[in-house]
């Protein structure tokens, strides 16, 4: 700062010198004041009255620089001129997934095929009240039917051009459809997306497409959808009357999970997605007696957690079969229900049944037979093959006859733990569409070709009871024997 006593020491030129250098300093403040406060003007303030906020137009007087919300839309891409649209407000009021396959029913309480088909609820799966998942086929293109609402319900009809996009990177939720003419109260448009799917079998979920309106000066927000979620299925899925048949929630969630899976696994045919699935299960249980030493003691332990897994079905899974709890949840859910009980496996036909149901849900393509495989003494090497479980017979009427997995001694006495004494074993025999048939072993896997499906056990047993007064019980005492 200058002291008055420095001011009285220097001469009138020095002063005058001073004096002007204020003035222009006083004034260029002045100046950029002014232009601040005018170029605020033309700024919209967060919510305000510029694009996207509650105010003017985005599209008025924009001349060729409108909202910028989606600059990946370019304005070089619309088709029209914008005097009519300006004087509409158009918003998305729903949207219907027109590929979807239109099966998926709502219940995922518990396994049993129930619950409402959500496009029995509402055709368009998205309104601003819901959201409705799909299911598509991979690697094809999603079709949409969009309606928007267009005011006034007075408004002259403009024309202009609908656009959809997705996330960065997802061309297959990009849409685009140029010169629609939107007239109130409501345009309903179809569109097909830029790209396909993924082709994989996967669920993409929480996705949202943001719709824009546009003409030749810009681009208008028309508003979002979403969340959708979309089940990604191998193809369409297949109903064949089986309990295990139908689309519901909770069981294409399971069956997305497992086969998205074998595909990052890089199990993307039809036959490696189900070998893949067979090895989840790599051996049978037909009881608590074959569950291993730590699964036996926690369910002792947890004495709950038994009843429940008996509840369920383990472990025949088999609907209406005989147990000592009934009704059981397998009862409706049937197979369904060894997916929630995975880790304590369950019997031969309950895994192949499982496992159909799995590829069905999700639409695997080949022909999948469930199909029960035993023997009859007479010709205890020859496989006796039917669509439905049976015992293996012989020539011995007062005889039990029985395949074992391990081996027996004519003449010893054995009993349930001991031995795993089968019906049957139950495979899913696959044929694929170059006509390529493998069979597929419920807790054996797969079969190599011409493999004697006998032969996944030790031999048949011909077998009389006895009662052991040691341990108070039957047993099976093996009178004669045939190893394979």
């Amino acid at each position: 700062m200058i002291s008055t006593v420095t001011l009285l020491a220097l001469g009138p030129w020095e002063i005058a010198a001073i004096v002007v250098a204020v003035v222009v300093v006083v004034a260029v403040i002045v100046a950029v004041v002014a232009w601040l406060a005018s170029s605020g003007e033309d700024e919209a303030p967060p919510g305000g009255s510029g694009a996207g906020g509650s105010g003017e137009d985005p599209l008025k007087d924009a001349g060729g620089d409108a909202d910028k919300n989606f600059p990946d839309e370019p304005v070089d891409g619309a088709t029209t001129s914008c005097e009519e649209l300006k004087q509409l407000t158009i918003t998305v009021a729903g949207l219907s997934f027109d590929t979807d396959h239109a099966m998926l029913t709502d219940h995922e309480l518990d396994w049993a095929m129930a619950g409402t088909p959500f496009s029995a609820k509402d055709p368009f799966e998205w309104r601003p009240d819901h959201s409705f998942p799909i299911t598509h086929t991979r690697n094809q293109k999603l079709t949409v039917t969009v309606e928007f609402k267009v005011t006034p319900a007075d408004g002259t009809p403009a024309v202009g051009d609908a656009v959809g996009a997705g996330g960065v990177g997802e061309a297959f939720l990009k849409f685009r459809k140029n010169g629609v003419t939107f007239s109130p109260p409501m345009t309903t448009v179809t569109m097909t997306a830029e790209q396909p799917l993924p082709d994989e079998v996967t669920k993409l979920g929480t996705r949202w497409i943001d719709w824009t309106t546009g003409c030749s000066q810009g681009t208008r927000n028309a508003g979002t959808t979403g969340l959708h979620n979309i089940y990604v299925t191998y193809d369409t899925p297949a109903v064949e009357g089986k309990i295990e048949d139908g689309v519901t929630l909770k069981r294409m969630e399971k069956a997305i999970e497992w086969v998205s899976e074998a595909w990052q696994a890089g199990h993307k045919t039809p036959l490696a997605i189900v070998e893949f699935l067979f090895g989840k299960f790599p051996e049978y249980r037909l009881g608590f007696f074959m569950l291993d030493d730590d699964q036996k003691q926690h369910l002792k332990d947890h004495p709950d957690e038994w009843t429940a897994l008996q509840g369920d079905g383990f472990a025949d899974y088999m609907p209406n079969g005989p147990s000592k709890i009934s009704p059981r949840k397998c009862d409706s859910g049937g197979a369904w229900l060894l997916a929630q009980n995975e880790s304590y496996g369950g019997e031969c036909q309950a895994i192949v049944r499982l496992i159909r149901g799995v590829i069905k849900q999700v639409g695997v393509p080949g022909k999948a037979e469930t199909m029960y495989v035993n023997a009859d003494a007479s010709a205890p090497m020859t496989p006796v093959i039917r669509d439905y479980g049976s015992r293996p017979t012989g020539p011995d009427p007062k005889k039990s006859y029985a395949l074992v997995d391990r081996e027996v001694v004519v003449g010893n006495v054995y009993g349930q733990e001991d031995v795993g004494w089968n019906n049957y074993e139950a495979y899913l025999k696959f044929t694929d569409d170059t006509g390529q048939e493998t069979w597929f072993g419920g807790g054996v896997g797969k079969l190599p070709p011409g493999y004697n499906q006998l032969k996944v056990f030790w031999g048949l047993a011909e077998t009389e009871s006895v009662f052991d007064a040691a341990s108070s019980s039957w047993k099976r005492k093996v009178t004669k024997a045939w190893k394979y």
